[in-house]
């Protein structure tokens, strides 16, 4: 069995129904089945799935693997809903069929098991015993692998679950509509009511497409919705709001729309990206600092808690953050790794710069350390309503930083990728440079970063991004990285040294945000 789809937070993969294929129903039914020994007999599991064509047939699989009672909330659901449900249930275990923002040939599921976000040496677990099965239960391959295909009322329609399926809290029923509402409400009773403000929302053929503009407009929003309808190919989009490629039918007619601010959300609805009033993205980490003070402001954050941000956050973006009275503690990138981290330090607020917020203690969030790509748009609209400002020029209260690549993905290696970073590595210290192996490769000065690791969604991935105080020290950090890829991965260098040039060639005082420079 194809084993590649694991990676360190959750599985992921292209889809198929054979057994060479990266996620596929037989899997899904052998990770229900080690989950189904990993969990207490009295305990409860939720159980949903994203909106993506194949994830009904995966969910069917998963369940069959599961053979127990278990709350299963359906598909269609934002993956948001479904960790409120997990928390509200006190339930031991989740797991959600999706593959978030990736493209539509691609499916996986995010876990966890017991009280904690789930760990790389969890799912190493969980995939040794998968790998271990073989023919320990009878798995028939070929078109659809053969498992029974379910056709009961939790896969037919979007949030309605299965209400003969007991939560194993007491006597009450759950489905995915209830929880949605419960949720809803949350979101509502968290922020001010606004007053008819204006905003376009794409909700990217994904989860919170149809559900979420009746939320928003409940609040007080009007709100010119697009991409308003779950599908399971996401209508021939890719569902990443990061990559400012995907943000152009968002742009389009904003400012002639006198719109606030623009937001879209991802295809499993936990993150999200905001444009402001002029059809600019706003980078992710100034949104992190706005956030921070607007939680400063309500009284919700305090000075000497923490603020979560992942490793390629921008140097400025830190700065901000400690200027604020919040302290700033750097992480892996991935989200089980941002969650943990918040949970131990007990940290405020947390941030990706791929577009996830984490909400931490004291804040309204139902959920310790959760993310929400909705309930963010709901904070920042909170945010200027209390501030009487527009988004673009809150956001240039933030320094810019006209040497910062942003994350650089796209970036394919079929190889080894430890053994390649562990050569690269090498070989940068070798030329005198302070090297940091926790997570990839990271060289870090005062003024300067270079970040290369293995992507924990893509599972021939790379990503990379630099920052720096100068363009001088910009081109010999990428020249070095560049020289230190290159008689492994040429082709790589070249992408690298090509952002670079971008960078540099767009001049002082500009910021390079998701995929682009602007």
């Amino acid at each position: 069995m194809n084993l590649r789809g694991f990676q360190p937070c959750d599985i992921r993969g292209i889809y198929g129904s054979s057994l060479d294929d990266e996620i596929s129903p037989a899997l899904t039914f052998r990770v229900g089945r080690v989950l189904s020994r990993m969990v207490p007999r009295d305990a409860a599991i939720v159980v949903s799935g994203d909106g993506r064509a194949s994830t009904p047939a995966l969910l069917s699989a998963l369940v069959d693997g599961l053979n127990r009672a278990c709350c299963n909330l359906g598909v269609g659901v934002p993956t948001p809903v479904a960790s409120v449900a997990r928390h509200r249930l006190g339930a031991h275990t989740s797991a959600v069929v999706t593959a978030s923002h990736n493209p539509p040939a691609y499916n996986g599921i995010k876990l966890q098991v017991g009280p904690a976000p789930i760990t790389p040496d969890q799912l190493a677990a969980i995939r040794d015993a998968v790998a271990g099965m073989h023919s320990m239960f009878h798995e028939p391959t070929g078109p659809g692998s053969g498992l029974r295909a379910d056709t009961s009322p939790r896969h037919a329609g979007r949030l309605q679950g299965n209400p003969d399926i007991r939560s194993g809290m007491g006597s009450a029923c759950v489905n995915g509509e209830a929880i949605w509402q419960a949720y809803a409400g949350i979101i509502r009773d968290s922020f001010e009511p606004v007053n008819r403000v204006p905003i376009r929302v794409d909700c990217m053929h994904g989860c919170y497409a149809g559900i979420a503009p009746g939320l928003l407009e409940s609040m007080g929003y009007r709100v010119n919705a697009i991409h308003n309808e779950c599908r399971g190919d996401f209508g021939g989009l890719v569902p990443d709001p990061s990559d400012d490629r995907n943000l152009v039918a968002l742009q389009d007619g904003l400012c002639a729309g006198g719109f606030a601010f623009g937001a879209a959300l991802d295809g499993d609805g936990d993150r999200v990206r905001l444009v402001d009033e002029t059809g600019q993205p706003v980078d992710n980490g100034t949104i992190l600092v706005l956030l921070a003070r607007y939680l400063l402001d309500r009284g919700v954050a305090h000075p000497g808690q923490y603020v979560v941000y992942d490793q390629k956050t921008r140097l400025a973006v830190i700065r901000e953050i400690r200027e604020t009275g919040l302290i700033p503690v750097m992480e892996k990138s991935g989200h089980s790794f941002i969650r943990a981290r918040m949970l131990a330090t007990g940290a405020v607020l947390g941030g990706e710069k791929s577009g996830h917020f984490f909400w931490g203690a004291g804040t309204p969030y139902p959920v310790p350390a959760g993310d929400c790509g909705l309930f963010a748009l709901a904070a920042v609209g909170d945010l200027l309503a209390r501030a009487g400002g527009r988004l673009s020029e809150l956001a240039a209260t933030v320094p810019a930083s006209p040497y910062y690549t942003g994350d650089i993905r796209g970036l394919r290696y079929a190889g080894d990728r430890v053994g390649l970073l562990e050569r690269v590595g090498a070989r940068l210290r070798a030329a005198g440079y302070p090297v940091a192996m926790e997570d990839g490769v990271r060289v870090e000065t005062e003024d300067a970063f270079v970040q290369i690791r293995a992507s924990v969604t893509e599972s021939d991935g790379l990503t990379v991004a630099l920052d720096s105080g100068t363009r001088q020290l910009l081109r010999r950090l990428c020249d070095d990285l560049a020289g230190a890829l290159r008689d492994d991965a040429d082709d790589l260098a070249g992408i690298i040294q090509e952002r670079v040039d971008r960078v540099l060639k767009a001049g002082e005082g500009r910021v390079c945000v998701g995929f682009g420079v602007v």
